[in-house]
C-alpha cells in the first residue's frame, strides 16, 4: 500500500503551525444561532463550541451532538467541558485531542464552524475541520449536496489536473537510486522522489482525490476551498514541500458546477433543500416506545447509537445491504467479552429510512425479544 493510499483516508488533516497561547474570544454572536466558545480554565488548548438557538433548538442540539462525537467519539455535557475532572480534553486519556481555536460564521441557510487543533495517538497530527450544518434540520452538509453528480465529476477532473501539475516539478530530475546521502534522519533524496512519484501515480486514477461526502471543504457565498490529504506520511511530513492539496475557487469559478438547488441554497434568500438527506446524520427516537436513543453516522466511522440516559456509544457493524433497497440498513450490535477475548453479538437491528422517519426492529438475542424502533431526523 502506498504512502498516499494510507494518508488519503485522513482528508481533513493537514500539517499546520499551531499557536500555543492563542487569545480565544469567549463567544461569537450570530443571527439565528449563538455559538459559545467553552474553555477549560488555565488551558490554552482546550476550546470547544457549544451551539444554541431559540429559533432552531433541535438543530442546535444535533449540531452539538455531531461536533462532540466527531472530535471525542462520545456526547459531552456542556458543564463537563469546564471541569478538569470531567473534561474530554483530559490528557490522561489516549488518544487525546487539543483544540487551539474555534470560529463560526452564519449564512442565510447554513452555519459553518471551523475547529483547529491537534490529535495524538501513536503520534500527533495537526488538523483543521470546517463543518457546515443545515439551519433547518441541524444535519451536516457535504460537498455533493450542492452539486449534480455529473458536474461534481467534472470539477473533480479539473482539480485532479491542477494537483498533478503541483507534483510534476518534483519529478523532473530523479536522483540516482543508490544515492545514500541522508537529508533527514534515514531519508534520502531518492526517498522523497519516490514519495512524490507514488503520489502522482495514485492521483492519476480514481478513487484518489475524489470529491465526495468525505471531502474537507470550506464554503461561503463567495468562495469554495477544497482540501485533500498530502503526499507524505507523518515521518516524511517535514520533507513534503507541497503539503495538503488546497484549491480555492471563486463563486464565478464554481457556480457553473452547482445544481439549481445548490445555487438557491447559497443565495441570500431562505431556502430549504428538497428531499435533503445528510450523509452523516443524527437521528433521535425511542426503542420499545420508552427508551430514548440517538443514532449517529460521522465521517470516517461506522454507525453508533446510545441510550440517552447513559450516553455510552455502542458501535454497530453493518450486517448485509441489499443494493436494490438502499433505504434499509441492518446492523449487528456487539460487546467484547474480556474473559473469552472475543466479540459477542448481543442484538440485531434493522431500520427502514423514509423521508424524515426511520422505523424498524431491535432483536435482543439474550431473550429473543423483538422491540420496535422509531427515529426522527
Amino acid at each position: 500500500m502506498s504512502i498516499f493510499r494510507i494518508f488519503i483516508l485522513f482528508l481533513s488533516l493537514w500539517a499546520c503551525s499551531l499557536p500555543t497561547s492563542a487569545q480565544q474570544p469567549k463567544q461569537e454572536i450570530t443571527h439565528d444561532f449563538h455559538v459559545e466558545i467553552l474553555q477549560l480554565p488555565k488551558r490554552s488548548d482546550a476550546f470547544f463550541p457549544f451551539v444554541s438557538s431559540k429559533k432552531y433548538p433541535r438543530s442546535a442540539a444535533k449540531i452539538n451532538t455531531m461536533l462532540q462525537f466527531m472530535i471525542f467519539e462520545k456526547p459531552v455535557k456542556r458543564r463537563d467541558f469546564l471541569k478538569p475532572s470531567t473534561s474530554p480534553f483530559n490528557r490522561n486519556e489516549s488518544p487525546w485531542t487539543s483544540i487551539y481555536s474555534v470560529g463560526s460564521k452564519e449564512f442565510t441557510n447554513f452555519l459553518s464552524i471551523t475547529i483547529d487543533g491537534e490529535g495524538c495517538g501513536a503520534y500527533c497530527e495537526g488538523f483543521s475541520y470546517t463543518l457546515h450544518f443545515d439551519k433547518y434540520s441541524g444535519q451536516m452538509l457535504t460537498l455533493p449536496d450542492f452539486f449534480t453528480p455529473d458536474k461534481l465529476k467534472q470539477l473533480e477532473d479539473k482539480l485532479r489536473a491542477v494537483n498533478l501539475k503541483k507534483i510534476e516539478p518534483y519529478l523532473q530530475d530523479p536522483p540516482v537510486r543508490n544515492d545514500k546521502e541522508e537529508i533527514n534522519g534515514d531519508f534520502t533524496d531518492y526517498d522523497v522522489y519516490q514519495m512524490y512519484q507514488s503520489c502522482y501515480d495514485d492521483l492519476k486514477k480514481p478513487p484518489y482525490l475524489t470529491l465526495d461526502s468525505e471531502t474537507n471543504f470550506s464554503l461561503s457565498q463567495q468562495s469554495l476551498e477544497i482540501t485533500h490529504g498530502r503526499c507524505s506520511n507523518h515521518a516524511m511530513r517535514a520533507l513534503d514541500e507541497i503539503g495538503s492539496f488546497t484549491n480555492t475557487l471563486t463563486l464565478k469559478e464554481f457556480s457553473p458546477y452547482l445544481s439549481d438547488a445548490g445555487k438557491q441554497y447559497l443565495s441570500t434568500t431562505p431556502y430549504q433543500m428538497p428531499a435533503f438527506h445528510s450523509a452523516f446524520p443524527v437521528w433521535s427516537g425511542k426503542i420499545a416506545n420508552r427508551y430514548p436513543v440517538t443514532f449517529i453516522k460521522a465521517r470516517y466511522t461506522r454507525w453508533h447509537y446510545w441510550y440517552d440516559k447513559y450516553q455510552t456509544p455502542i458501535e454497530l457493524v453493518e450486517n448485509g445491504r441489499d443494493p436494490s433497497h438502499p433505504q434499509i440498513l441492518k446492523w449487528v450490535e456487539r460487546k467484547y467479552d474480556n474473559q473469552k477475548r472475543n466479540w459477542i453479538t448481543t442484538a440485531l437491528i434493522q431500520l427502514r429510512f423514509k423521508d424524515k422517519t426511520a422505523t424498524g426492529t431491535y432483536l435482543r438475542l439474550s431473550d429473543k425479544k423483538t422491540l420496535p424502533i422509531i427515529l426522527h431526523e
